[in-house]
């Protein structure tokens, strides 16, 4: 693989709320969908009860690589959404 070639991917990491990690290598110009469905058919959940966010900002799946402003070593949250509130009776 030339040096050329090998500009136009990164890796990223991928932690779970259990602290654990996936790590990816991807091309920049990838919808991040793309990663996303791969992330959750390792850890075996439903792409839709996910969120993933880069520094603290949801990054959204019809988004590049560069759209997000992602870099090499970037570690992206993935954080299972939950809807509801209280429980009748609190």
């Amino acid at each position: 693989m030339d040096n050329s070639e090998d500009q136009n991917y990164i890796t990223v990491q991928v932690k779970g709320q259990d602290e654990d990690t996936v790590c990816f290598r991807i091309g920049k110009e990838l919808k991040l969908e793309k990663l996303f469905k791969s992330y959750c058919e390792k850890k075996q959940v439903y792409l839709h009860s996910m969120q993933f966010f880069y520094k603290g900002n949801r990054i959204h799946p019809r988004q590049t690589v560069l759209q997000a402003r992602l870099k090499a070593g970037s570690e992206i949250d993935a954080i299972m959404h939950q809807s509801g509130g209280s429980s009748p009776g609190c």
